[in-house]
């Protein structure tokens, strides 16, 4: 059974919570060849199909998005008849390959409950190695492993310690365009105790996310030999620490 890895935070729309999930779902998927489910929970905003898949390849078209998701696969359940392939043919496929995506903001979204949603991600984890949850602010008690994008203001930094305490199983994490990485990392460790893994956002990633072409944005940087002196190749570098301590947190490093 694969591991679930949620991903949120108290600072919605400022932490960057679907593009930090996209970026590490793209670089495992890249360097290490596991599954990954992407899962986003009802009322999301930010459709993470688009992502991936926004010109429309691997048949990224309203139709197939109507016939796959969370929706798909809850007719499937009530069906009572699932096993991984009908559970991974509920899925959109992105076109980089190992990552599919259970959306659910085309159709049937706000209309899952706790408790629907609880199977469903059970039975998803049952068919990939990892689960990765887009949750936004909300709390999913049964994870694995808490992505928490912490944002960038030490203020609220201190609100979200008085108000979740320090989580066992959370991994700390600032996804932005950072100039004193460094600096916040001493700082938060300092006040909190906790290492705190920076993403230093740059623009090269955030075009191919608003593009929809995450896979070639990692393509290019395998490929391309001048990509070490861009900034791209210090954010693949923060991303990829920041995969290795996900997988090492949910036991599958190596």
């Amino acid at each position: 059974m694969g591991k679930i890895v949620v991903f949120r935070s108290d600072m919605r729309g400022t932490a960057r919570v679907t593009s930090c999930l996209a970026a590490v779902a793209g670089v495992l998927a890249a360097e290490s060849g596991i599954r990954i489910a992407l899962l986003q929970l009802p009322g999301e905003r930010n459709d993470i199909t688009e992502a991936f898949d926004r010109n429309g390849k691997a048949g990224g078209n309203e139709r197939v998005k109507r016939e796959t998701g969370l929706a798909a696969l809850g007719l499937l359940l009530k069906s009572g008849k699932t096993d991984e392939n009908m559970i991974r043919g509920c899925a959109y496929r992105t076109s980089l390959p190992g990552i599919d995506i259970f959306h659910s903001n085309v159709i049937g979204a706000g209309t899952a409950s706790t408790g629907l949603m609880g199977v469903m991600t059970a039975e998803i984890s049952k068919a990939y190695d990892l689960v990765f949850m887009d949750a936004g602010t909300g709390m999913v008690p049964d994870a694995d492993l808490t992505v928490e994008l912490m944002g960038q203001n030490a203020v609220k930094w201190k609100r979200h310690f008085e108000r979740m305490g320090k989580g066992t199983k959370t991994i700390y994490a600032v996804n932005g365009y950072l100039n004193g990485s460094s600096a916040n990392r001493r700082l938060f460790t300092l006040l909190y105790g906790k290492k705190l893994c920076c993403l230093r956002m740059c623009a090269g990633f955030s075009d191919a996310y608003n593009e929809g072409n995450i896979a070639g944005y990692f393509k290019m940087l395998r490929n391309n030999p001048v990509a070490r002196f861009l900034p791209d190749h210090d954010f693949a570098e923060d991303v990829s620490r920041l995969a290795g301590e996900i997988m090492k947190g949910v036991g599958c490093e190596g």
